[in-house]
């Protein structure tokens, strides 16, 4: 009777153990991968951050690469795979502008080096 109680507990614990393990694999959040596809929110976190951290190289994009040197101000309104959307102040007028990639972007990191790599650039000229 004593090895049949003992057996019922080890059962139980291994039950016990076996659901813990799949609540772990249901409930742990996942880290978000730099690598997302462009998708419209990507597009979305993009533009917050760059409009918030690094306004002086959405300037730069627009005066080097769309050839707008009297821009004053500039606000990234949107990214996809194949070039970025901004809005510019020339002479107090809101301007868009469209500045395509020299390549496709695969996702998100992608797009996080491409930026970079076009504002290094940019300052060089």
């Amino acid at each position: 009777m004593q090895s049949d109680r003992a057996a019922n507990l080890h059962d139980y614990r291994m039950s016990l153990q076996a659901s813990f393990n799949q609540l772990l694999l249901i409930t742990v959040p996942q880290k978000r991968p730099m690598s997302d596809p462009i998708s419209s929110e990507v597009s979305n976190r993009i533009c917050k951050h760059m409009n918030k951290d690094h306004a002086d190289a959405v300037l730069l994009y627009a005066r080097v690469y769309g050839k707008s040197t009297g821009a004053t101000a500039a606000e990234m309104r949107s990214i996809d795979a194949h070039g970025m959307d901004l809005l510019t102040q020339v002479d107090g007028v809101g301007v868009p502008l469209r500045i395509p990639f020299d390549r496709p972007l695969q996702d998100a990191e992608d797009a996080h080096h491409t930026l970079i790599a076009m504002v290094r650039q940019a300052r060089e000229q």
